[in-house]
């Protein structure tokens, strides 16, 4: 797993952009934050990010039976753990990212598909765990079912994951 350290504390509580890297220097950039809920934080400079955000926030106007079909709406924690992990993304897969890919499930999860030389990774963020499934280059990749989420890093499966598809 990769661990960030947590910059210091911002008064105004605005997030910060500051440069991380794990041993490969796989990360060139992260978010984080000193306050508690992504809902509400300061707009980021970002505008990738902020149209991310703002689709992600999007989905609390959902009710129950969304689709017509007995749909569970998307609770504040799926949401806030969505928030979360693109926070944590790098600039170059956020950048990347058709808007269109962030959807809602019928369980109440997120999934962010992210795809691109021929490969697609697909994540899907819970209450409590994310967990993703992969074709690389039109074959079956690596997967998971769930992990419980952590809110400073990515897992190193889903890092592995996004190097194998070449999609940093």
């Amino acid at each position: 797993m990769i661990s960030f350290d947590m910059p210091p504390t911002i008064q105004d509580g605005s997030l910060l952009l500051g440069h991380q890297s794990d041993a490969s220097g796989w990360f060139d950039s992260y978010r984080t934050s000193d306050i508690e809920d992504p809902l509400t934080e300061p707009v980021y400079s970002n505008i990738k990010y902020n149209i991310i955000k703002s689709r992600i926030i999007s989905f609390l106007s959902f009710s129950d039976n969304w689709d017509g079909y007995g749909a569970i709406k998307p609770l504040h924690k799926t949401i806030y753990n969505s928030i979360l992990f693109a926070t944590l993304l790098p600039d170059s897969l956020l950048e990347n990212l058709d808007i269109d890919e962030i959807s809602p499930t019928p369980y109440g999860t997120i999934v962010i598909d992210f795809k691109g030389n021929g490969s697609l990774i697909s994540v899907e963020i819970g209450e409590d765990e994310v967990g993703f499934f992969s074709e690389i280059f039109g074959k079956e990749g690596p997967k998971s079912t769930g992990e419980k989420i952590n809110p400073h890093e990515i897992s190193q499966d889903i890092i592995t994951v996004f190097k194998e598809a070449i999609l940093i």
